[in-house]
């Protein structure tokens, strides 16, 4: 069985999170997605830009997390919190 890890997103992981996201990306909507538009997410000036904006809203309401199966980053979730209520009987 791999060994796995699911880490919270942090300054120490965030260039690791532009790059499997923007990777999934590609692979996922290849087809669906044009093509050019899935390259140049996968540049490097438009990661480092997603790196840049993930350094500056690390506090947002989203949470994000990354998957890592044997020492390796192969997977992100990201699940936006807004206007919560939560409601009791």
């Amino acid at each position: 069985m791999n060994k796995y890890v699911i880490e919270k997103l942090n300054q120490n992981n965030i260039e690791q999170y532009a790059r499997v996201n923007a990777l999934a990306w590609l692979q996922s909507y290849k087809g669906i997605i044009n093509d050019e538009f899935l390259k140049l997410i996968n540049t490097e000036e438009e990661i480092q830009k997603t790196i840049t904006n993930l350094k500056n809203n690390l506090h947002d309401n989203s949470k994000r997390f990354l998957l890592k199966i044997d020492n390796q980053y192969v997977g992100v979730l990201k699940q936006n919190i807004k206007n919560i209520q939560i409601m009791a009987s």
